[in-house]
Parts: C-alpha cells; sequence; structure tokens
C-alpha cells in the first residue's frame, strides 16, 4: 500500500486485520484451554499452527485489491503445515511429544511462513505468469520483501508491546487507589488472548499503510549489518586460521562444536547479503573489507565440513539419533550455501556477488523442500534412527550395557515402543542376562531417564555406604533401619556422592546427637557444604530432619573429616530463636549466625 493510498482502503487493512487477530487469538485461547476435552492433542497442536501460520501469511500477503486468491495462497500453505503436524500423530502419543521433534517442526513451520510468502508477493508485484518467472523472479523484490515482511512484523511486535506497557501503567495507578479491576482485567488469560491478537493485527495495518517507515528501519538494520559482517569476518578468519595451527583435536571434545560452527557459518550469509543486498546501485563492500570478505568465503566450507565432520564422529560412536539427524540436515544446508559462495568468489572473483544473488533463491527453495521432506517417509529422522540403533545391537556394534533402551521407549515414539516389544520377543536377543535385565529396568520406568541417571547406583550399591563414604566416626555401624530411610529420603544426594566420589571431595555421613535429647542422629554432608540430617521419630522411624548449609565457603570435606577426627567441632545454637504468638509457630528456616 503506498503512502498516498485513500482513507477508506486504510480503514480496511485495519478492520480486517484487527478482526482477523481477534479471531485468530480466540480460537487459540479455545484450544489451549478446552482443546485437549474435545479434541486429540495432535488435532489441537495441528490447528494451531493453522490458525497461527494462516493469520501470519495474511498479515503479510492480503492485499485489498486481491483478497480472494490471497486468501486461497494462505489457506494452503496453512494446510501443509497441519498435514506436517498431523504427521506426527503416526509417531507420538499426545502427551509424549519430545522437545527435539517440536523444535523441528517449528523450524519448518517458519520456513513454510517465511519462504512462500516472499515469492507469492514478488510473482503478485512482478504480474508474473509463467512457473519460471514464479521460482526465479528478479532477485530485488525478493530482497525488499523478504527484508520488510521481517521488519513489519517487528514494528507490529513493537507496538504491541508498547500497548502492554500502558495497560501495565494503567493497571498500577488505579491500584494505588485501591481499585484491582484493571489490574485483574488485564492479567486474565481471556483478555491477554483477545488484546494481542487486535492489537498486533492493527500494528501489522499501521506498518502497512506506511512503507516509509519500513524502508527506514530497513536502512538502519543493513547498516548495522554493514559493519558487523568484517567483524563476524574476522573472527571466522583468525578462527580458522588458529585451528589450522593447532588442530581439531579439543572441538570434537567439546560436545557442542556443531552448533557453534554453524551458527557462525549463518550468522555471517545473513550478514553478508545484508550488504550486498541485491547487487545494484553500488551496493555491497569498500576495496579492502571486500578483499577479508572474500577470503572469509572461501573458508566458508571448512565451517560446514567440520560441524558435518563432528556429526558423524558422534553417529560412528554412538549411532544415528534424531536430533543428530537435524543437525546433519542444517549442516548439509551449509554445506550448500558454503561451497556456493566459496565457487563464486574463487571463478568469479571480480563479479563474485552476482554469482551469490543467482545461487540465494536456488537455495531458498532447497530449503523450502529439506523442511518439508524432514517431516516425511521416507526421511523421517525417527525412523530411520530407530532402525540405525536396532541393526547396531543386533550385529554388535554396540554392547547391550552402552545401548540405550530407554531412549527406544521414551524417545522414538511408538515405533520405538514397538522395537523394544520385538526385542523382547527376540530369542536370540534375550539370551543376553544384560539385554534381559535392561529391557526390565526400561519397563519399569515412568519416564526417560538418561545415560548418567540409566546407569546410576541401585539401592543396594547406595546402601553399601563405607565403599563411597567417610564415616565418622569411623567405627560407626549403620542399622539397617538407617540405611534404608537414607536410601530412601536421600537418594539423589547418594546418587550425586557415588558417581562424583573424588579422594578430595568425598561426601561425609556422620552420626552426632544435633538436638542434645540423648538420641545421636545422622548428618549426610554433600560435596556442595550441604548437610541433610536423618532425626529419629517418636514412633521409632527415621525421617528427614532440617537441612544446614555452610554456604559458598570454599571449605573441603578432606578438611572436615580431618576437623572431625580431631574433635574440632561444636553444636551451635542459632542466634534467633523461634517464636510462638498465641498457637502460631514461626521458625527459623536457616541458621542465622551473627558474625562478630
Amino acid at each position: 500500500m503506498s503512502d498516498t493510498e485513500l482513507p477508506q482502503a486504510s480503514l480496511w487493512y485495519r478492520i480486517t486485520f484487527s478482526c482477523l487477530g481477534t479471531c485468530s487469538a480466540t480460537l487459540l485461547f479455545l484450544l489451549a484451554n478446552y482443546g485437549a476435552g474435545l479434541i486429540s492433542g495432535s488435532v489441537t497442536y495441528a490447528s494451531s499452527y493453522f490458525l497461527l501460520l494462516g493469520t501470519g501469511l495474511c498479515f503479510l500477503c492480503l492485499e485489498r485489491n486481491s483478497w480472494k486468491g490471497d486468501t486461497i495462497f494462505c489457506l494452503s500453505i496453512s494446510m501443509v503445515a497441519v498435514a506436517l503436524s498431523l504427521s506426527g500423530s503416526f509417531l507420538w502419543k499426545d502427551d509424549a511429544i519430545p522437545a527435539s521433534y517440536q523444535m523441528a517442526l517449528v523450524l519448518s513451520m517458519m520456513v513454510l511462513f517465511a519462504i512462500p510468502a516472499v515469492y507469492y508477493q514478488t510473482a503478485r508485484q512482478n504480474g508474473c505468469a509463467k512457473s519460471k518467472e514464479i521460482l526465479f523472479p528478479r532477485y530485488k523484490s525478493l530482497f525488499e520483501n523478504a527484508w520488510s515482511n521481517k521488519l513489519l512484523l517487528l514494528f507490529a511486535g513493537l507496538f504491541l508491546g508498547t500497548a502492554w506497557a500502558i495497560l501495565g501503567l494503567c493497571g498500577e495507578l488505579f491500584e494505588l487507589i485501591s481499585i484491582d479491576f484493571f489490574s485483574d482485567l488485564f492479567t486474565s488469560e481471556p483478555f491477554a488472548y483477545i488484546f494481542s491478537g487486535l492489537t498486533f493485527g492493527l500494528g501489522v495495518s499501521l506498518a502497512r499503510e506506511r512503507p516509509r517507515i519500513i524502508q527506514s528501519l530497513l536502512q538502519i538494520v543493513l547498516t548495522l549489518f554493514r559493519f558487523l559482517a568484517p567483524l563476524l569476518g574476522l573472527v571466522a578468519l583468525l578462527f580458522i586460521l588458529t585451528l589450522a595451527v593447532m588442530g581439531p583435536e579439543k572441538l570434537w571434545a567439546t560436545g557442542h562444536a556443531t552448533q557453534l560452527l554453524l551458527t557462525l557459518l549463518f550468522l555471517f550469509i545473513l550478514f553478508e547479503n545484508a550488504v550486498i543486498q541485491s547487487g545494484e546501485d553500488n551496493q555491497g563492500f569498500p576495496g579492502p573489507v571486500q578483499w577479508l570478505i572474500m577470503a572469509v568465503n572461501v573458508t566458508l566450507p571448512a565451517f560446514a565440513l567440520l560441524a558435518l565432520y563432528a556429526v558423524w564422529l558422534r553417529v560412528e560412536q554412538y549411532g544415528w539419533t534424531p536430533e543428530r539427524f537435524y543437525m546433519a540436515v542444517l549442516a548439509v544446508i551449509g554445506l550448500i550455501y558454503a561451497i556456493s559462495y566459496a565457487v563464486a568468489v574463487l571463478t568469479l572473483w571480480k563479479n563474485w556477488t552476482d554469482r551469490i544473488i543467482k545461487a540465494n533463491p536456488v537455495i531458498a527453495l532447497l530449503v523450502l523442500v529439506f523442511a518439508v521432506l524432514i517431516h516425511l517417509p521416507p526421511f523421517e529422522p525417527y525412523r530411520l534412527s530407530l532402525k540405525d540403533q536396532i541393526s547396531r545391537l543386533e550385529d554388535g556394534r554396540i554392547k547391550p550395557a552402552d545401548f540405550d533402551f530407554s531412549y527406544l521407549r521414551f524417545r522414538l515414539g511408538t515405533a520405538g515402543q514397538k522395537a523394544l516389544k520385538d526385542i523382547e520377543n527376540n530369542p536370540v536377543l534375550m539370551a543376553d542376562p544384560l539385554i534381559a535385565s535392561r529391557i526390565e529396568q526400561v519397563k519399569k520406568q515412568s519416564y526417560y531417564q538418561a545415560s548418567a541417571d540409566r546407569d546410576a547406583p541401585d539401592y543396594l550399591s547406595l546402601g553399601n555406604f563405607t565403599d563411597y563414604l567417610v564415616l565418622y566416626p569411623s567405627t560407626i555401624e549403620v542399622p539397617g533401619d538407617v540405611n534404608k530411610a537414607l536410601v530412601e529420603n536421600y537418594q539423589w544426594v547418594l546418587s550425586s556422592c557415588y558417581q562424583e566420589q573424588q579422594p578430595e571431595a568425598r561426601c561425609l555421613l556422620v552420626n552426632l546427637d544435633l538436638n542434645q535429647d540423648s538420641q545421636k542422629e545422622f548428618l549426610l554432608i554433600s560435596q556442595y557444604n550441604t548437610a541433610y540430617s536423618l532425626m529419629l521419630q517418636p514412633d521409632g522411624s527415621w525421617k528427614a530432619g532440617p537441612q544446614l548449609t555452610a554456604g559458598y565457603n570454599n571449605g573441603s570435606s578432606k578438611e572436615y573429616q580431618s576437623a572431625l577426627e580431631r574433635g574440632d567441632f561444636r553444636l551451635t545454637a542459632p542466634t534467633i530463636q523461634n517464636l510462638t504468638i498465641g498457637d502460631q509457630l514461626f521458625q527459623v528456616e536457616f541458621p542465622y549466625i551473627l558474625q562478630e
């Protein structure tokens, strides 16, 4: 819409987008609060994606003169989102969708939201009718629409945030005179949904009425990126040169090298394209900086290859998992970008930006295809990961002691649970007593336990205190009921003591009379300077008592042990005592000692 558009047209956009935002937000509220009782969780998720994607696309693409075709386009893309979301219902029960799948689905929805809208807007503006013109339109229009869409949503978000700040101020002002009505209204869930949808829609219409504001914001953002791109490029170049000297061994030991390498790669591509823009009007980098950027482009494949190799190392060690599959897809996309940019510099070093401009639309379409295919057979990563994990167990590439049976049941969906039953029905595999015991252990679990938790010591190991605790007095014998009570009440503390024991940092179990009742209590002192007490109850049972903490001091368990053996300890009464008012007891929750 132009700045000179008729007032009635502006009114149409304001009413349309405000009503659209209000209706969408109202339906989202109903789904969030009442959907579970009416429809399945997978349908609720799919409906939410349909509303969010459909409304967002309408905000970007809906025009007064072409609203019918625009609506069909928005609904079509939203139905694709519904299909992708519902594909998960074949993998998961409604209450067992893991975070990795949800994150991958959200990223795919973002791609579906961003890329088709830009191509549709560009084709409509340029009057493209042929498929070639639609898929490969003028790059300048693609660039401007892509960035304008981002800033339009940013403007609407700032408008919404400002409106909420005003409502918050209003509520606080009326609370000063003991009127809570407005504060209660503004914090109610129905009002929050409806007001947010209405205000965001209005913010979108205001931004679309004034494209000059968006263009001004765009120039500010691009100017910032013009200065940030060389800085990021210098960091990348220094890192890759340092890595070439030192070797990549330390990189593999971090456990998150892939994420950092890909983050740097995609950030640099974003900054670089923000400066290059459409390649017209002498846009680009100044002379010396351009040589730096060209050098970084040549090294970009190294970042992508290092990220892929980091994923492959994990796959070789532990096999494929959905998380590694998603990371590998991102690394492949990064490698496609990196190779394209490096080839552009090496083959057309004088006009290398022209080759990048031609490559970007093609790669964007490939990203769109990847975003859809990773949720559909035969590329769906959960079944591929399951197949790989089972084959590794069957052919002996992974030992049963190292196999994550809990992962099958809780992280690979219904197919993983079926595979677990297949293993249980496989006489060859079940002949291994370790596999049989692990299967029984997993069947008793109610949630996924990572390897550190799965391999945690059992009750019997935790009860052997002399194996991993320092006892004081060293001659004490822990009665069976005390042993059982300690394990039941402080299993997580004892597990930490068991797994993290070191010669200089072992937990202590102290037997002292803490409350001067002639009956000695037990005090479990962890590596983190917190003591957990076990007190004898009037009925003869032992239960958890108060906790004592030494705060953030530098004491070590070895120092505590030496002090106990020297008899250098005493019971200190708290400076502040409990207070009883009438029948109500006010207890001191933490020891409070005045410093002299």
